[in-house]
């Protein structure tokens, strides 16, 4: 597998974006990546491996905030000191985009978001009706009403007195402290994230995963949580775009393969006329970094071929 790095410009930053691919094979077909919140692109390497060997091309940026591009412009946990922040995000995935077509114009485009970012591409989908093959969530779920109207607030009160960039331990922990109550034996406060001790170590380890997020940060996301789950956001453009969602039985993200979850689904099987579930036994939040994320990924090539989404 060949990695590049490419840094792609939108109108007031860089995306630092990764490319990886086959240089043995004709690419049949992109995945179009968007990683979760609090993490970057890289922890998608296994996921990009897996693909490549067959001839996918995988592009993946750090989102605004995140990884190399937060590093690179505004700080890690920070959207932008525009009010729009989530907008923001949510234009930086067409940019992206764009330029995917401008690269591969002629391959079969699959887009694949993974909590955050599988709110993102919610938002994107609707908002932007661009031409894709199909669409992947992982790691989704429904809006939190409680918890994210108290956060919604609590963040703006936040911002008012003590600014946008203001770290918040308090807010982060709102967010994320919770995820751990129903993983019985936990060890550390990310075991809710996978089974894989390895991977959990690791992102603990990870100085561009787990921080503490601004104030202006956790508004945006969780209002951008609530807006993906607006009930005309289900209603996409085209009724035929296969869709594939899928989660950790496990997951508190997806409320546990529950009501959350199903709400989802339901929400876009009144729409869209191609929707696929997977729900992973005994899986918790991140089911491409799984113990069984061989699995996963086959099921993905599978639903990939299937639906015509490669050449």
């Amino acid at each position: 597998m060949k990695e590049s790095i490419e840094w792609i410009y939108t109108e007031d930053i860089s995306l630092y974006t990764r490319i990886w691919t086959n240089e043995s094979m004709e690419p049949k077909g992109l995945l179009y990546v968007i990683h979760g919140s609090v993490e970057h692109t890289e922890r998608y390497r296994a996921f990009a491996e897996f693909f490549t060997a067959d001839g996918f091309v995988v592009v993946a940026p750090d989102l605004r905030g995140h990884g190399q591009t937060g590093l690179n412009s505004g700080g890690l946990g920070y959207f932008s000191d525009n009010p729009l922040g989530w907008e923001l995000c949510v234009h930086d995935l067409k940019v992206v985009f764009d330029q995917c077509a401008q690269w591969y114009p002629e391959l079969p485009r699959v887009i694949l978001g993974h909590s955050m970012g599988s709110y993102l591409v919610r938002c994107f989908m609707k908002e932007y009706p661009v031409s894709l093959d199909g669409v992947i969530l992982s790691g989704t779920g429904a809006f939190a009403k409680g918890l994210g109207a108290f956060g919604i607030g609590l963040s703006k009160l936040t911002i008012h007195f003590k600014g946008r960039g203001y770290k918040s331990k308090l807010l982060t922990d709102l967010v994320y402290g919770s995820l751990n109550r129903f993983i019985k034996d936990a060890h550390t406060e990310f075991d809710f994230l996978t089974r894989d001790e390895a991977v959990v170590r690791a992102y603990i380890e990870d100085p561009l995963c787990g921080y503490t997020c601004s104030a202006e940060f956790i508004h945006e996301l969780l209002s951008g949580t609530k807006k993906s789950n607006a009930r005309e956001m289900f209603q996409w453009a085209n009724v035929e775009l296969p869709l594939l969602i899928i989660s950790g039985e496990k997951d508190p993200v997806a409320d546990h393969g529950g009501k959350g979850l199903k709400k989802v689904v339901q929400g876009y099987r009144q729409y869209l006329n191609k929707v696929t579930v997977n729900i992973y036994p005994g899986a918790r939040h991140e089911v491409l970094n799984e113990t069984n994320k061989e699995e996963v990924f086959h099921d993905i090539h599978k639903w990939l071929l299937h639906k015509g989404c490669s050449e």
